[in-house]
Parts: structure tokens; C-alpha cells; sequence
């Protein structure tokens, strides 16, 4: 009996260590096909992708920006290639599609280039609910693999926190989730983190300008006076919040500087903001007491 039971596992180990834990290689074409033969009105993201020597190479987003194909109807895609807009045609024939050439803006970013040369032409096409593979004939990228956007990123519309940060009852930065429209004010195109002073002499600087723990902050940095600075959004086409937060809830420390009646004071407040769903988490904020005079991020 007992080597029976030694056997079963024998046979199970290794029954699981034959499967396919990629249910996009190629073998498995024919069954994905059958799943979906219609992109139409699905969002997909280029994950990774496989090159002429078959090593698997992911894709880092370029400029903050992804690379994502939305199939606007049945025979035009739109989407972003890193830093570019664009807009093309397609058509499909059972297990194979074809990306005519379209429409696009020409900043020259990471990938942009191998992007479009592999989707240019007709791939074997294969895709479930969840990810999409084109097998290309471009020599330098025979395979993309793509996901699916079927999240919900939590936005927080009209929600704002308020930061006092002497403690003298008055606000002095506020934060707050605003919605972007097009030009129509009818289609919603960006949600946006943005920050602002509320009080006449505040400033604080912009995202690029965040500091880490025991960066020096003073005087040599830029500031903004009562101008709302967006410092995190979520498009319409990306799978999450983005901009300056890598990895997902990393603390950065906005600079800011208030006028109180000896002069203006250097400080700092502690954010992150969740790459994934937008959360902002205010962790920490202080001021020096001594008037013009550099602090430490992250020190009281």
C-alpha cells in the first residue's frame, strides 16, 4: 500500500511538471482561437515578447507611458505606442490579423520602433478573455504577448485631504482627485492626483522635483505658488496609476515652503500614491522652525 501511495505521487509530479503554465506558446493556438475570434471594443496591453533567439524580453513602460492596442470597433484600433498617439485599421481572418499602417505622432521613445514594425502586416493572432499573442514575421520580435484590461481602477472623484502643516488651524496644501474631459466635455480621458496651495506665500514644487529620505531640501528648488500641480493620473487606456510612483507606494517627499509672520519656512510633507489604484497616503509633514533656513527630508 505503501508503495502505492509513493507511486500516485511519482505519476502526479509528474504529470504537473508536463504542463504548459504559458497558455499563450504557440502549441496551444488552436484552442485559444476558438475562445475569441472578435477583438472589438477590448483594451490590451504589450507585455513582453520573444526574440529572434527565443529569450522572453519584458516591456518596460517608456516614458511612463505604455504600449496598448484598443480595438475601437471591428475594423480601427487606437492606443498609445510608449510616447505616441495613434490610430490605424485592421482586419481579421479566423486565426490571423492584419494592421494596416496608420496615423501617429513621431517622439522617438524606447520600443516605439520595433512596435510598430512587428504589428505592421499580418500575424497570427490568438487570444482568451485575459491575453492576446501575435506570432509576427519581424526577424527581432516573432512573438508579443499582450494582456487584457479588465480593471477598475479606483479613482476618488471630489475626494481632497487637506494638510495644515504648523497646526495653526488654517489649511495650507490641499490634495485632490480631478476628472479630465476631451475638448466636447463629454468623454472622460484622464483621472489626476493634483496638489495646490491654498494659502497666499505657500508653495510647493513639482513631481519631478520630489525628494528622497535625507535629501537636502532649500532655497534651490523650483516652487510653484497656488498653481494646481498634477503629480499622479490614470488614462483611459492603462491598467493603473502612474507617473513617479515606482514601485507602488514608495514615500517621496514634496518640498514646500510657507510664509508665517517671521518669514518663509522650509518643509516637507511624506506621500505615496499606489501605482495600482491611485490611493494617496500622506504619512508624514513638518516645517523648520527657523525661518529660510534648509531641512532634511524626512527629519524634524
Amino acid at each position: 500500500m505503501k508503495n502505492l501511495r509513493i507511486l500516485l505521487v511519482i505519476i502526479i509530479a509528474t504529470l504537473l511538471s508536463c504542463q504548459n503554465n504559458d497558455p499563450l506558446s504557440p502549441d496551444t493556438f488552436p484552442e485559444i482561437v476558438k475562445t475569441r475570434y472578435s477583438l472589438q471594443g477590448t483594451v490590451w496591453k504589450w507585455e513582453k515578447y520573444k526574440d529572434e533567439k527565443g529569450k522572453i524580453i519584458f516591456v518596460e513602460d517608456s516614458n511612463k507611458r505604455p504600449f496598448i492596442l484598443d480595438f475601437v470597433n471591428d475594423s480601427s484600433i487606437k492606443g498609445l505606442s510608449g510616447c505616441n498617439d495613434f490610430g490605424c485599421g485592421y482586419s481579421m481572418n479566423k486565426d490571423s490579423i492584419i494592421i494596416q499602417d496608420g496615423l501617429t505622432t513621431e517622439v522617438n521613445c524606447s520600443l516605439t520602433g520595433l512596435f510598430f514594425s512587428s504589428l505592421s502586416g499580418k500575424s497570427i493572432f490568438a487570444a482568451n478573455d485575459n491575453e492576446m499573442l501575435l506570432k509576427t514575421n519581424h526577424p527581432e520580435c516573432k512573438e508579443m504577448y499582450f494582456t487584457r484590461n479588465t480593471s477598475n481602477p479606483k479613482f476618488h472623484r471630489n475626494e481632497i485631504k487637506d494638510i495644515d502643516v504648523n497646526g495653526d488651524g488654517i489649511v495650507d496644501f490641499s490634495f485632490n482627485y480631478i476628472d479630465y474631459y476631451d475638448t466636447n466635455n463629454i468623454n472622460l480621458i484622464n483621472e489626476g492626483l493634483s496638489v495646490h496651495a491654498t494659502n497666499k506665500g505657500n508653495y510647493f514644487t513639482p513631481s519631478f522635483q520630489f525628494k528622497k529620505l535625507n535629501d537636502t531640501i532649500g532655497n534651490n528648488i523650483k516652487y510653484f505658488d497656488k498653481v494646481i500641480q498634477q503629480i499622479s493620473e490614470c488614462c483611459k487606456y492603462y491598467f493603473g496609476w502612474y507617473d513617479y510612483w515606482f514601485p507602488s507606494y514608495t514615500k517621496k517627499y514634496m518640498p514646500i515652503k510657507v510664509k508665517l509672520s517671521d518669514g518663509e519656512h522650509l518643509g516637507w510633507i511624506c506621500i505615496s500614491v499606489s501605482r495600482r489604484t491611485g490611493d494617496l497616503t500622506i504619512h508624514d509633514y513638518t516645517l523648520n522652525k527657523i525661518a529660510n533656513m534648509p531641512i532634511i527630508a524626512g527629519k524634524k
